[in-house]
């Protein structure tokens, strides 16, 4: 089975910070193609840098301008 090429993102999570989750969007590193640049410029992902680290944020919140991993989501969700 050949490869598509995407990767699929886990399902959304609140933002731990203030708790709205319409306003959280995938952090995206590497290179920017321009349709990335494009879907930053619109609000759907927030671009990364081209570097990324082990611990490099997945999640970035609008609302409260807070980045955060899907464990913190988590963690804060079992409290």
């Amino acid at each position: 089975m050949a490869s598509t090429g995407t990767r699929r993102r886990p399902k959304r999570p609140a933002c731990p910070f203030c708790g709205y989750e319409d306003q959280v969007v995938p952090i995206i590193y590497g290179m920017p193609s321009p349709e990335l640049i494009e879907q930053s410029r619109r609000g759907e992902v927030a671009l990364g840098g081209c570097c990324i680290s082990v611990d490099a944020h997945e999640w970035y919140c609008k609302g409260c301008l807070q980045s955060f991993n899907a464990a913190d989501a988590e963690a804060q969700a079992g409290n």
